[in-house]
């Protein structure tokens, strides 16, 4: 079986992608040792469940709320 053919892994254009992130930051992340990779011969993927993991893990966004200016 063809390991970009495997449903469970996601290259790592598609996981940056997902992420809507930077190359540079994506790596930082795996780096970091918040999202594991694995090989498959030369190719780097992330497995589905981890990256979905990551992305649960994520801090909700909170809008700073901007004070009006007296003067």
């Amino acid at each position: 079986m063809e390991a970009t053919s495997h449903p469970n892994l996601i290259s790592v254009a598609a996981a940056i992608a997902r992420l809507n992130c930077g190359r540079t930051r994506f790596y930082e992340i795996v780096n970091s040792g918040q999202l594991p990779m694995v090989k498959c011969g030369r190719r780097s993927f992330v497995r589905s469940d981890d990256l979905d993991t990551y992305i649960s893990c994520l801090p909700p966004y909170v809008p700073v709320r901007v004070r009006a200016t007296t003067a």
